[in-house]
């Protein structure tokens, strides 16, 4: 959602260049303890640096993150054809809050995202920007066959551009086939996806390990978006599952 932000507002190009300072950076830590030194911001998408996101956050500003957020779907909570209690802990406001900023452009601080909200937010990049609020049911019917009731789905609208998306895509693809996201890669169809690490605070080694991509890489049919909690990272926790059930389900396709 940063790299989005960024994209659109002309903040960071694909070529930007940014420091990582590893665990001595003076912003925030790394996970690469010795830091990747001067990266741009493809590469930092892809090697998920917190340094360079960081500081493209500081850069973008609590509100503009906020209000991309709200366009992707951060904010709705809600499921075509399913109740959804809403959660309120889910607040994007909390980002413009001191000292939220930073942990909250890198995937860290108090703001909450679910499985669901994830992946109509990968949808909308892979449906060149337009976003569509995610539907369970289809229709329910009767014990005779006929429709009881029926769940239109959402015509979309314009989150990002088509070009932003494609670029995206392209950083999907990138942290992939050489970033942190290589485990995640479906042999023969191909796949394009990111990890997220996000520390819950039980211990410095627990996190909630998440990938979210697409497959196949041309013409995607299929979005898989991946939570273990109290996983290792993203990268050795969440991605080879994100693979062996996308293995599964082209098997089958």
């Amino acid at each position: 959602m940063v790299a989005a932000a960024a994209l659109e507002e002309g903040v960071a190009g694909t070529d930007s260049l940014f420091t990582c300072g590893g665990t001595k950076d003076n912003l925030i830590h790394c996970w690469n303890d010795a830091g990747h030194g001067s990266i741009t911001f493809s590469r930092a998408f892809a090697e998920s640096c917190n340094p360079a996101f960081a500081r493209v956050g500081l850069s973008l500003g609590a509100q503009k993150i906020i209000g991309y957020a709200g366009k992707l779907g951060l904010d709705n909570q809600s499921v075509t054809g399913y109740p959804v209690t809403p959660d309120p802990r889910q607040d994007l406001s909390l980002i413009g809050e001191p000292y939220n900023l930073v942990n909250s452009s890198v995937g860290q601080g108090p703001v909450l995202v679910s499985p669901v909200q994830v992946t109509a937010m990968v949808n909308a990049v892979v449906s060149d920007g337009v976003y569509r609020v995610p539907r369970l049911v289809k229709e329910v019917r009767k014990s005779s066959g006929g429709a009881a009731e029926e769940f239109a789905s959402d015509a979309g609208r314009q989150a990002i551009r088509p070009d932003t998306a494609a670029v995206l895509r392209d950083l999907l693809e990138l942290a992939t086939d050489e970033g942190a996201g290589k485990e995640a890669s479906v042999p023969f169809y191909g796949s394009a996806g990111k990890t997220g690490s996000a520390q819950t605070g039980n211990s410095k080694q627990s996190v909630n390990a998440w990938f979210t991509g697409y497959a196949p890489r041309v013409n995607p049919r299929y979005i898989v978006t991946v939570l273990v909690e109290d996983g290792a990272s993203g990268s050795e926790s969440a991605a080879p599952v994100f693979r062996e059930i996308m293995e599964q389900i082209l098997r089958f396709d």
